[in-house]
């Protein structure tokens, strides 16, 4: 890992199936934790149903009927392989993250991290005046958000774009 950089680009129609892969990945763990016995605190009680094992045309930025992004995304890329995948939807001044999704094996990597300080750096370019992710989308997430510089406001994650 160290030594290696991490390539950023947006989203192509030839990423289908990797993007699929990856989310089949992250998915099948949050369904894989929530059958464990959850002990309070742990993020893990958190209800899951048959929805959360999803393929790319169920995420909010897809349409189904043509596969087409409706606004954006990133993808990580390391040695060739997509290791993290960014949903993003561009508001009137903020950008908002719908998923931040890393391979398993390359978490706690500073991947997500990169991925956060990409989408900071097109956010100055959009002149948008921060990065938005609404508690319901940040289940499980909170401590990364909280070190990443976000930080709660009402219904939402805040990290305001310097």
């Amino acid at each position: 890992m160290r030594g290696l950089r991490l390539f950023i680009r947006p989203i192509e129609p030839s990423d289908r199936d990797a993007l699929d892969a990856l989310i089949k990945e992250s998915t099948s763990r949050r369904v894989d934790e929530s059958t464990s016995t959850p002990t309070p605190g742990d993020g893990a009680s958190r209800e899951l149903d048959d929805s959360t094992t999803r393929r790319l045309e169920d995420l909010p930025l897809v349409d189904s009927s043509t596969h087409r992004l409706v606004d954006f995304g990133l993808v990580g890329k390391l040695l060739g392989d997509i290791v993290a995948v960014t949903f993003v939807e561009e508001e009137r001044d903020v950008l908002r993250v719908r998923e931040l999704l890393v391979a398993e094996t390359f978490r706690k990597k500073w991947i997500g991290r990169a991925m956060l300080a990409e989408l900071e750096q097109l956010a100055k370019k959009l002149d948008k005046h921060s990065l938005v992710v609404d508690r319901d989308d940040a289940a499980g997430a909170e401590e990364f958000l909280r070190r990443t510089g976000f930080h709660g406001e009402g219904e939402r994650w805040v990290r305001v774009v310097p």
